[in-house]
């Protein structure tokens, strides 16, 4: 297909673009799946993707993006998503993650992705990743590496080199497009807020709370240090009527120390861990919860926290700037504790249940808004944006752009 192809009348040219998936693994969660959404609702706007992947890995990415989308290998160094990265990716400890060797061997994939895709827009929906295509179009998930808490110079250097290089930035959520600003004044012009829809809204669930039964909490996620699932084990000391389930894949590290934490403080016949579970799973958990507990020290914005005002969740989450953007912006009045203070954590759940019928009801609301979004209203923005860095579209300024 070719850019000088005309359409329909009414439609916008063909343009043809390419995804770097080199870096993000076939079974990721988050912006793996962000990406397999995203791509086939391109072609509804006219814009053809071609995914780069790393050799050997094109028929699962075939079989996950569906096999009408164009799918090339190329060899890059060390593939992000071999089996047995992936399994030190769960045991090395958090400071060789981010050695200078990591950045090296990412690098070297970046030129192989440029190399692959001359003169065409390239879209990096993961922004650790070099962006060093002509047209580069880099997705900043959330800039937590700048947090002194969370830093990383070796992923400091690259966002700063991206966001320097790229032709235009995205941002999911409000708070990383305005923390984007904020430390990157400079990329203004070439800044832009592209909002995702709840990637599983699930059906509602009318639920009560038995005062002489169980509360069921739910805490999903990535069972990592900046995830904080040990305040939520140390909080189940002082709620004796509460049983906590953890869903997620699992640094194997952290999650040994919180199941021996678990056992050490006497709560551990009260804890299930399922690990990584499909939809379907994760529907039903989240059917069975009374109560969804985020004790995260960071997000961009929190993927389960719409999820469960979606489904009418009743939830408690950290006093973080994400989150608390996030429910600000949806006119919630939510419960959030400090994510360092386990008998905070305490009384947001008890204020939770004392007050419960409330909390859900006023999530019915916001329910509706966060449930309008698709797909394709994300998918045709973000063509936008390509077709402008493409040359071949004014630029969209009602999606960012220098503030005033």
């Amino acid at each position: 297909m070719s850019t000088a192809e005309t359409s329909p009348v009414g439609r916008e040219p063909e343009l043809e673009i390419n995804v770097d998936l080199t870096s993000v693994g076939v079974e990721s969660g988050g912006i793996g799946t962000v990406a397999c959404e995203l791509i086939p609702e391109l072609a509804a706007h006219n814009v053809f993707a071609r995914c780069l992947v790393g050799q050997g890995a094109s028929e699962r990415w075939s079989e996950k993006l569906g096999h009408n989308l164009e799918v090339s290998e190329i060899r890059v160094v060390l593939r992000a998503d071999s089996r047995w990265q992936n399994a030190l990716r769960k045991v090395l400890p958090p400071a060789l993650k981010t050695h200078p060797i990591v950045g090296a061997v990412r690098n070297r994939r970046s030129r192989a992705v440029a190399a692959a895709a001359p003169a065409t827009p390239v879209w990096y929906p993961f922004h650790r990743s070099p962006a060093a295509a002509d047209l580069s179009v880099v997705t900043v998930h959330d800039l937590r590496v700048f947090e002194p808490a969370l830093a990383s110079t070796m992923d400091q250097a690259i966002i700063r080199k991206n966001v320097a290089n790229a032709k235009a930035v995205v941002c999911s959520w409000p708070h990383p497009y305005e923390h984007l600003l904020e430390l990157f004044p400079e990329a203004a012009d070439k800044a832009f807020l592209v909002g995702l829809p709840v990637l599983n809204t699930g059906t509602p669930v009318l639920r009560e709370v038995d005062p002489d039964g169980a509360v069921r909490l739910l805490c999903p996620g990535f069972v990592t240090p900046h995830k904080n699932q040990e305040l939520l084990i140390r909080a189940l000391v002082d709620l004796p009527m509460a049983v906590a389930t953890f869903t997620g894949s699992e640094t194997a590290s952290y999650a040994s120390f919180l199941k021996e934490l678990a056992i050490t403080l006497g709560v551990d016949d009260r804890v299930s861990w399922r690990g990584y579970v499909g939809r379907e799973e994760l529907n039903a958990e989240f059917d069975r919860a009374h109560i969804l507990v985020m004790p995260t020290r960071w997000e961009a914005a929190s993927g389960p926290l719409f999820e469960a005002i979606a489904r009418h969740l009743p939830f408690v989450a950290s006093e973080i700037p994400p989150i608390r953007v996030q429910v600000d912006n949806l006119g919630i009045d939510a419960l959030l504790f400090d994510p360092d203070s386990p008998s905070a954590l305490v009384d947001a759940i008890r204020a939770c249940i004392a007050t419960y019928a409330d909390q859900r009801t006023a999530l019915v609301t916001p329910a509706a808004a966060v449930r309008s979004r698709t797909w394709s209203d994300t998918a045709g923005e973000y063509a936008r944006i390509f077709r402008w860095v493409a040359g071949d579209a004014e630029y969209p300024s009602d999606l960012g752009g220098p503030r005033s």
